[in-house]
């Protein structure tokens, strides 16, 4: 199985008088724009996923929503386990035993998870900058992860040019 671990795109900084929940604390603009860019580039790297999940968060919506459009990934499911950086345990049962599934999400939870799933636990240390996305090889009955590919947004940018 390939498993996509995608940080959400450059969100507003935390404001509690303009967003007094930070769940709703949505993408900046220069943030939507550059994640468009890197959308295009993993349509050209990557077959889109059969599953995507993500966090109820709105910078985590808004991201897989542009995914969805620029990248061609299907719609995502929401599940709250994303923004509560549920480990694997919980997390496996989202993927209903397919080929490829893909989880868009919030650091540290992210970090920990590719970390947990490639060095059986969290002392590895890996940047998930906002907008990177990770790709891991999963095998059926095993739950270590080989690290297949490590696209910081600046990557996926270049792949997917300049257009907006």
């Amino acid at each position: 199985m390939d498993l996509f671990l995608v940080r959400h795109a450059i969100a507003h900084q935390r404001d509690l008088n303009r967003w007094p929940d930070d769940g709703r604390r949505p993408l900046t603009s220069e943030g939507k724009q550059s994640f468009r860019q890197a959308a295009r580039g993993l349509r050209r790297l990557v077959d889109p996923p059969v599953l995507v999940f993500c966090s109820p968060l709105t910078r985590a919506r808004q991201t897989a929503r542009i995914l969805e459009r620029r990248a061609g990934w299907p719609a995502a499911r929401v599940t709250p386990l994303l923004a509560e950086g549920a480990g694997w345990a919980e997390l496996r049962l989202l993927r209903a035993d397919q080929e490829s599934v893909a989880f868009v999400g919030h650091e540290p939870h992210l970090s920990d998870l590719c970390a947990a799933l490639l060095a059986g636990k969290t002392m590895a240390r890996i940047e998930f900058r906002k907008g990177t996305v990770a790709r891991l090889a999963i095998e059926p009955d095993d739950d270590r992860a080989t690290l297949r590919a490590l696209w910081p947004p600046a990557t996926l940018r270049a792949v997917g040019g300049s257009r907006g």
